[in-house]
């Protein structure tokens, strides 16, 4: 990181180049105390917030290098929370141990945070080296600190984005600080940080946590947003849009292709004649100021054919502006079916508008009720080569980041999936939904769903009847999150949180990567490990062994944490665990209370998952699309959210569909060995009895039908 010489000596910073007797009555108004200097000088320039004392860092070499103090997408801590965090950077020559050291947010409390000892590998910073604190507030036992999942340190305190100072202490004392009591460092703005480049303290557009800072920033930070005549909608008319800012030095900059503007992206000075479908996405561009913040409205055109459209469900447009088809995972299906190969691809940028029902009826004449930019793509392994395809749907901000969205009186979050029925398997297009509900009444967690009549365009030009893709499922993925399933992170180490499962295909190669991430197998009954972790060799029956999943070419994947993100012991933990259970579970006491299989798995759920999937003749059932949670440490293994009833209700014409037989798939995971327990079948068969007589009566099941 390159430093200014002047961070080693206490004396101003020059900040606003040579600007003549601007910068003489600057420095002059800096030494009376007036901070907001340029607004002080009343000449029509935007103000520089900048702090008034010199920043010191004594002989230790480290220095607070940077902090974001207004987290929103940027960088996610182990615990899946926006927190604050600080930067440090070791300057010097030599390794530095901060064991005992300080972090605080008062410069009258010098300790309020302190690193902890004995932990060298989360406290020492060798020559050039950063470290990453989250300032999120967590508490902890006194004479310890907080470390998250991913093995981050946590400050106790929060960063004030409106100002305040930040110090750095050892037993030197103060050792770097941003800000003092006198003094505070400047307001803070979301996802913009602040710290040390090559010609003093800077904002960043891009924060840099836990690499090398840019080698130039900004003074300032640009605030004022671009205000739109109309708002996203759909049209028949051609219109004139006008853009306009309160800030009448900044210069608004535009495009038409989906891009964010720059700096080099055209200026607005007239109208923008909207003929066609379009998004326009506008800022305030000003010199020395990070660019303001971008504002976007996408404008549909409707065709003859559809300018009249009505419905009597919602209606859901998807717009990508003559960007093409939606990409596909790329890749070929080897002979083995194992998934291996596959590689993922980019979300494709797209606007969603969804319109629902005034009355009786949806209209795409009025206004949407919700319009976002989202990244979507074509999601399902053999059903991704269907003419209707499903799609993943993550929402957008404005700079691509997850914006969560509440449709539908649905709970907020970001990613969600576009199901379209099958017409190969599914044409009564309710096999899932049918499912979600029932699994719902029975007292099981399953996805919350909407139905959406749909157009799709994706060859440009204006909406029309082409375009209409018909029926589909606006529904929840299926994710780790308080209001879908709802488990702990899972520690660095492994010992505490909870995790997510899927048995399934492996999954693709994330986009960039090489790698497929990793996967397992359990030993099985004989307590023998025939295929390595991530190995195409299941063990499975037709391959001379029994390591679970028993299904051909099918893992278990890594949901929470994912594939991708999870560390090697943290790996090991779960493997662990599930060596654990099945050495219960294969031994002679498996039906005993404390030394059995039931002190690892939730039983319930296993039978209820069991019943659901035997009642709908789901033929994947228990092999694919399966998950399984734990939801903390302490807790026990649960089966389910149930999933995927495409090829189900005796709709997929191979021999192995189900039968009206009310165990199967009793062959699948470790349900051989749990219908071997009297007691366990005796439950299974009472649990069917009871739900007969409930969710599970005819008339019920009728109903459900009914209101779908």
């Amino acid at each position: 990181m390159a430093y200014h010489e002047g961070i080693r000596h206490c004396h101003y910073l020059d900040l606003l180049g040579e600007f003549g007797i601007m910068r003489l009555l600057t420095e002059w108004l800096r030494k009376h105390q007036v901070r907001y200097a340029r607004r002080a000088l009343n000449i029509g320039i935007r103000p520089v917030f900048e702090s008034l004392e010199c920043r010191r860092v004594l002989t230790s070499g480290v220095v607070i290098s940077e902090f974001l103090a207004r987290n929103d997408r940027l960088l996610r801590d182990g615990d899946g929370n926006s927190s604050d965090w600080i930067e440090l950077q070791n300057v010097g020559d030599e390794a530095v141990d901060l064991a005992g050291w300080h972090l605080s947010d008062d410069p009258d409390v010098l300790d309020a945070w302190t690193f902890p000892t004995g932990q060298p590998e989360l406290t020492l910073l060798r020559p050039g080296a950063q470290l990453l604190v989250f300032a999120s507030g967590a508490e902890a036992a006194p004479g310890s600190a907080y470390i998250d999942p991913q093995g981050y340190l946590h400050a106790n305190f929060r960063i004030r984005g409106a100002g305040e100072s930040l110090t750095l202490s050892g037993p030197e004392g103060v050792i770097s600080q941003i800000g003092t009591a006198e003094d505070f460092f400047p307001p803070q703005f979301v996802d913009i940080s602040y710290g040390w480049a090559g010609d003093g303290l800077r904002y960043f557009s891009t924060p840099t946590p836990e690499a090398e800072n840019p080698k130039t920033g900004y003074l300032s930070v640009e605030t004022a947003p671009v205000t739109f005549s109309n708002v996203s909608q759909t049209f028949t008319e051609a219109f004139e849009l006008t853009l306009s800012t309160n800030d009448s030095t900044g210069t608004i900059r535009y495009t038409l292709d989906g891009s964010p503007p720059s700096e080099e992206s055209p200026e607005y000075h007239t109208p923008i004649l909207v003929d066609g479908s379009v998004q326009v996405r506008a800022r305030v561009v000003t010199p020395d100021f990070v660019a303001g913040p971008i504002t976007s409205h996408s404008f549909v055109h409707l065709d003859a054919s559809v300018a009249d459209f009505t419905w009597p469900l919602p209606l859901l447009v998807l717009e990508n502006f003559g960007q093409g088809p939606i990409p596909n995972k790329r890749g070929h299906k080897p002979p083995a079916s194992d998934g291996g190969g596959i590689q993922q691809v980019p979300r494709q940028s797209v606007q969603l508008q969804f319109f629902d029902r005034a009355g009786e009826t949806s209209s795409l004449k009025n206004l949407p009720d919700l319009s976002t930019r989202a990244g979507v793509r074509v999601r399902g392994s053999s059903s991704a080569n269907f003419a209707k395809q499903s799609l993943t749907v993550e929402t957008w901000g404005e700079q691509n980041d997850d914006q969560e969205i509440q449709p539908f009186e649905m709970p907020s979050e970001s990613d969600w999936i576009l199901y379209a029925p099958s017409r190969e398997f599914d044409r009564t297009l309710l096999h899932n939904t049918f499912a979600f509900e029932l699994s719902r009444q029975i007292g099981r967690y399953a996805v919350r769903f909407q139905f959406v009549e749909v157009f799709i365009n994706t060859d440009g030009g204006s909406l029309n009847r082409d375009d209409h893709g018909g029926v589909y499922v606006f529904m929840e993925k299926v994710k780790r999150d308080p209001q879908r399933v709802d488990i702990q992170p899972l520690s660095a180490d492994g010992t505490q949180g909870g995790w997510l499962l899927q048995s399934n295909r492996m999954q693709p190669v994330p986009v960039g990567g090489t790698e497929h991430p990793p996967n397992f197998h359990t030993r099985g009954p004989n307590r023998e490990l025939q295929g390595p972790y991530g190995s195409t060799l299941t063990g499975g029956p037709d391959q001379g062994g029994d390591d679970i999943p028993t299904g051909y070419n099918t893992f278990l994947n890594f949901e929470s944490p994912r594939g991708e993100e999870i560390n090697n012991t943290q790996l090991d933990a779960i493997v662990k665990w599930f060596d654990e259970f099945e050495t219960a579970l294969y031994s002679d006491d498996f039906r005993d209370a404390e030394l059995g299989y039931r002190a690892y798995i939730d039983v319930g759920s296993f039978i209820d998952h069991m019943l659901l999937t035997n009642l709908t003749l789901s033929f994947d059932a228990l092999q694919l699309s399966t998950y399984m949670f734990r939801r903390s440490d302490g807790d026990k293994m649960e089966l389910g959210p149930v999933w995927d009833f495409d090829r189900a209700y005796g709709a997929d014409a191979r021999a192995a569909v189900p039968t009206r037989n009310l165990t199967y798939g009793r062959q699948f995971l470790w349900m051989p060995r749990l219908f071997e327990d009297p007691d366990y079948v005796q439950e299974y068969q009472d649990r069917w009895q009871e739900l007969r007589e409930g969710p599970f009566a005819v008339e019920n099941l009728h109903a459900i039908i009914d209101r779908q």
